[in-house]
């Protein structure tokens, strides 16, 4: 699903880095998108690398990356979804899909299992 070429990616829920770094170990250009600070500042002392813009931002409505005016040519959401409110997914998914390039793909893994309110995790599944 990734582009060959290096493209403009975008990391939504980003938490550490990981998988950010390694996409620009790729040759991408990268968006990390992260809400929580703390997880925002750890990956950008743990991927110190000038291909990776880091964004305080969240869904569902992702206000401060649509201002950046991007499209992008693969978005990743991996271990997201799960934290968006079942309501608001609708919503979040409308704003996510205007900031894919026309053709591009978007990967979103899912979490399976019950839903964990303490921790804001809500039940997600392909239906």
């Amino acid at each position: 699903m990734l582009p060959e070429r290096p493209s403009l990616v975008l990391d939504i829920g980003a938490g550490s880095g990981r998988d950010a770094a390694w996409l620009a170990d790729q040759g991408h250009e990268v968006v990390a998108v992260e809400p929580a600070a703390a997880m925002r500042e750890a990956g950008q002392c743990l991927h110190p690398d000038s291909r990776i813009r880091w964004i305080d931002d969240c869904l569902p409505s992702l206000p401060n990356l649509h201002q950046l005016g991007l499209a992008f040519d693969f978005i990743l959401l991996s271990a997201v979804w799960m934290h968006v409110p079942p309501a608001e997914r609708s919503r979040a998914f409308r704003k996510v899909i205007t900031l894919l390039k026309l053709g591009g793909p978007l990967a979103i893994t899912l979490r399976h299992g019950p839903a964990e309110a303490q921790r804001q995790i809500y039940e997600s599944d392909c239906g």
